[in-house]
């Protein structure tokens, strides 16, 4: 290699699906612990290259108005026969990169792939930290890429030998929960040392306070915002809303995300079509004003490996914007409500015990000082921005 090694730099690899907002997120996280980093967008073959970003950089902020685009260094690491496997089979354009560039520290985003990509950060003298953005490998049977992944062979415990391997292999592991953290210890035997807990938290400054300040009286207005699958449990508020209707308590649901009629026919089923509203994915200053329209945030996630061991960006954005939680019992997002007392928790998959959740909801003094308690606990606790950028710190050995 030749020439000066730049000073705590960090290369990010994230693949196609890695949302622009997620790796915004996770280089502003690097920036922030002294680690400013470039991006290099791993894709499959129908989908763009990828390519070396800087981070503030006029390229960078307009590549990921949606994906990273290729203009630069390539990193192509898929299989044309299997476009969702993320193997790095040819890590020549990698070993190129690193050779170039002498980053210190490789962050990869993924476990599909980790461990090719290890071997070459290894023979590169750097850092290398896997980051378990999802709970693999149950990530991967319950987002439906269970039919591709068992068309090319790859079991449950197929995925569960290799994370064995690749937390092995890491310098560092970096996962979204506790739970997460205990799970890994469990499974692999590492030492707890090794795991950093860097949660999905935000920015206080990025998601303000949306106290409400006028009694809406017995009614509700609850806010969904994320991916909408099968697995997120909005079936079950659709019918604890029916439930608590003849109490005269008015519920409407707003959901924003992907795919937000998946539910209209449980809504048509239960009579209230009329209380579910749905809209598509929208910018952040458009959500923060329909959150200020809002007073519950729910994350209402049906019980599952995958759901117990994570904890979503919206909880945070919820507690943020001051918005009181109403939330299934699923380990880490109910944990996390719990200690910080910041909403009500449901048996998940219930209707009526989340029926009986909205109806202790309807008390507007309650509502604002669940709402107030989730805000302290983002902005001054352990779920701070601040804690999340230690712990990235930490797992980069800084």
């Amino acid at each position: 290699m030749s020439g000066a090694r730049p000073h705590r730099r960090s290369l990010h690899v994230v693949p196609p699906q890695f949302s622009p907002y997620n790796a915004t997120k996770s280089a502003r996280l690097a920036a922030d612990a002294g680690w400013p980093p470039d991006a290099v967008n791993a894709v499959g073959a129908d989908a763009d290259f990828g390519t070396v970003f800087r981070l503030g950089s006029p390229r960078w902020r307009r590549s990921l108005e949606w994906r990273l685009r290729a203009v630069g260094h390539v990193l192509q690491p898929f299989s044309p026969t299997a476009p969702l496997r993320f193997h790095l089979d040819d890590t020549g354009p990698l070993r190129r990169l690193l050779d170039q560039h002498h980053y210190e520290v490789i962050h990869y985003h993924g476990l599909d792939g980790a461990l090719a990509a290890a071997r070459v950060a290894r023979g590169a003298g750097s850092r290398f930290v896997v980051d378990f953005w999802e709970n693999y490998p149950s990530h991967y049977w319950s987002t439906g890429s269970a039919a591709v992944l068992s068309t090319h062979q790859h079991s449950y415990d197929y995925w569960m030998t290799h994370e064995r391997a690749v937390v092995a292999a890491a310098s560092a592991v970096i996962v979204k929960t506790t739970e997460m953290r205990s799970r890994l210890v469990g499974e692999h035997a590492v030492d707890p040392a090794k795991i950093h807990v860097v949660e999905n938290t935000e920015r206080a400054d990025d998601w303000p306070s949306r106290r409400e300040t006028v009694s809406s009286g017995r009614d509700l207005r609850l806010i969904f915002a994320g991916g909408c699958s099968q697995t997120r449990g909005l079936d079950t508020i659709v019918r604890a809303i029916a439930l608590v209707r003849p109490s005269g308590i008015g519920v409407d649901l707003h959901i924003v995300g992907d795919r937000p009629g998946l539910w209209d026919a449980v809504a048509s089923e239960c009579g209230v079509h009329d209380r579910v509203h749905k809209m598509q994915w929208m910018e952040r200053e458009r959500l923060l004003e329909l959150y200020g329209t809002m007073n519950v945030g729910v994350v209402p996630h049906h019980k599952s490996e995958q759901n117990d061991n994570t904890a979503p960006h919206k909880l945070f954005q919820y507690m943020l914007c001051e918005l009181p939680v109403l939330a299934s019992d699923c380990h880490s997002v109910a944990n996390i409500v719990r200690a910080a007392g910041c909403g009500v928790i449901y048996t998940a998959g219930d209707p009526a015990s989340a029926a009986e959740a909205l109806a202790s909801l309807v008390d507007h003094d309650r509502r604002l000082a669940l709402g107030s308690a989730g805000r302290k606990a983002v902005t001054s606790g352990t779920h701070s921005w601040a804690s999340a950028v230690k712990a990235i710190g930490c797992a980069y050995g800084s």
